[in-house]
């Protein structure tokens, strides 16, 4: 089980020889292998996201119900096609890989014993590698040395060892523990900004989602620096990666269907738009505001004949000066006296 992944190893070492380096093209397979499985997974949250209207319908449905309400879930996921735990499961399948990794670098820098001295190591208490070829370079090399030398870290020992050499060896070792918080809790950033409606996501996902990157982190301080190394590279990596997720599969058809809000410069274009569309229908409404200007606006509740001016009441001969019937008679004025 564990001379596959060390052959593997080895062969990344002739590519890159450097420990460091062999250790970061390792995660970057291993991040590529399962690049699929994340799309598959991002591509169901999303979907998810869309058919949120829905599911809040049958959980308002079967409220007092919590046993017919998950069954209905489920079964709405089944008919749709849908993972909730889809975005863990690249997360979950890297275990089986770091727990093989951690036996092989354990036996890779097994067997340190200062009075051993041999052809590769006459100073003695070099490594004594197991599950790798005599004749790769990688094993000629751990076997000649005692350390694991990587840009100044030892990734043979791990961050507590380090700290009770003295701080400033720990220095690197807190660095890369420092970066496998920060990258952990950007992912969740990344994917959370994705969402318009934090409910989107299940409530076991958020939970996980959350305390991982702490956990990892956590578990770092014991673990050798090889290890942290490659949690450092594997969060590098899925950060990038959810950066081009953001940008190819969210901004296709996530905003198409209206499940993400839009960035502030779209926002911006829009509400200039708006303007621009406000500013061209201003001039006509305007227009008909100035035609109105200047005319008396009749009282609501006057009958009709008090809308006429009082010269329209004008007299028309029938016979002897008299006027139509239907016309008001003028009042007589006032004699002056």
């Amino acid at each position: 089980m564990f001379e596959p992944l060390a052959n593997l190893m080895a062969w990344f070492y002739e590519i890159w020889p450097s420990y460091g380096g062999m250790i970061i093209l390792l995660t970057l397979t291993v991040m590529l292998v399962l690049t699929p499985l994340t799309l598959r997974g991002t591509k169901s949250m999303l979907r998810m996201q869309q058919l949120q209207p829905e599911m809040k319908r049958i959980q308002k449905e079967f409220k007092d119900d919590r046993q017919r309400q998950n069954e209905e879930l489920m079964a709405f996921y089944k008919e749709n096609g849908i993972n909730p735990l889809s975005s863990c499961v690249p997360l979950l399948i890297q275990m089986p890989v770091f727990i093989i990794l951690y036996r092989v670098l354990h036996g890779l820098t097994a067997g340190q014993n200062p009075d051993e001295v041999t052809a590769l190591c006459p100073q003695g208490g070099c490594f004594n590698p197991k599950y790798l070829n005599e004749s790769s370079d990688l094993y000629q090399s751990l076997a000649s040395h005692t350390t694991m030398d990587w840009l100044g870290i030892n990734l043979a020992i791990s961050p507590s060892d380090a700290l009770k050499i003295d701080f400033v060896t720990f220095l690197p070792y807190a660095v890369m523990i420092a970066v496998v918080l920060v990258s952990g809790y950007v992912q969740q950033w990344q994917i959370q900004g994705r969402s318009q409606n934090q409910q989107s996501q299940n409530a076991q996902q958020q939970m996980i989602m959350k305390i991982l990157p702490a956990f990892i982190g956590l578990i770092s301080f014991g673990l050798p620096g090889a290890l942290v190394l490659y949690f450092v590279t594997s969060n590098l990596f899925r950060v990038g990666q959810q950066w081009v997720i953001t940008r190819t599969i969210y901004s296709d058809e996530a905003l198409a269907a209206g499940v993400i809000e839009t960035s502030s410069e779209e926002k911006a274009d829009k509400s200039a738009k708006s303007d621009t569309a406000k500013k061209a229908i201003g001039p006509s409404e305007n227009g008909k505001a100035a035609g109105t200007k200047g005319k008396a606006t009749p009282p609501r509740n006057a009958p009709p004949a008090a809308n006429k001016a009082k010269g329209s009441n004008k007299r028309t001969s029938s016979g002897r000066g008299g006027t139509t019937p239907s016309l008001p008679q003028p009042r007589p004025r006032k004699k002056k006296r």
